[in-house]
């Protein structure tokens, strides 16, 4: 009996707290409904904190690239050479299926087609790995590095020689 007394007085010390905060004179409306200044004050700490986080976050991201970007650097890669997209998805698949034999014809096709495409290099070091030709291996990746420093895959494959 003491415990429903003890919450019925709880009950009612917050309903007259709140309804005390919505006389003020300095009331807000957010989404149809009135708030007084406690709770306004509460909403501008937390677009205050939001701006501070957002800020933080765009501070250094400059060299991040989004998964966005990458579509349309793809993108535009298949539209200045869709013979050679095709050909390296070509290799690339052939890889999966680990018909080395393909993806290599592919690969070298790649380069014949385009003498600086790091693609094409980084799958060739990826067949001579396969087939526990490392120096091979190695130097084909360094090409792929020297066509293009960007190309991450190389460093891995590099990194796993």
């Amino acid at each position: 009996m003491l415990e429903i007394l003890i919450i019925v007085c709880l009950a009612i010390v917050l309903f007259l707290s709140l309804r005390n905060f919505s006389r003020t004179s300095d009331q807000v409306t957010i989404q149809g409904e009135t708030v007084g200044a406690f709770w306004n004050n509460v909403f501008k700490k937390r677009e205050q904190v939001l701006d501070e986080i957002k800020a933080e976050i765009s501070r250094g991201q400059e060299d991040v690239v989004s998964p966005g970007e990458i579509d349309v650097a793809q993108k535009r890669f298949m539209e200045s050479d869709p013979e050679l997209a095709r050909i390296l998805f070509e290799a690339d698949q052939a890889l999966g299926k680990e018909d080395l034999r393909e993806a290599e014809e592919l690969a070298l096709e790649a380069v014949k087609k385009d003498t600086r495409c790091a693609p094409a290099y980084v799958i060739i070091g990826k067949i001579a790995q396969l087939r526990g030709a490392f120096a091979d291996a190695s130097e084909a990746y360094k090409m792929a590095v020297k066509c293009n420093p960007e190309v991450a895959e190389a460093y891995f494959g590099l990194g796993q020689i």
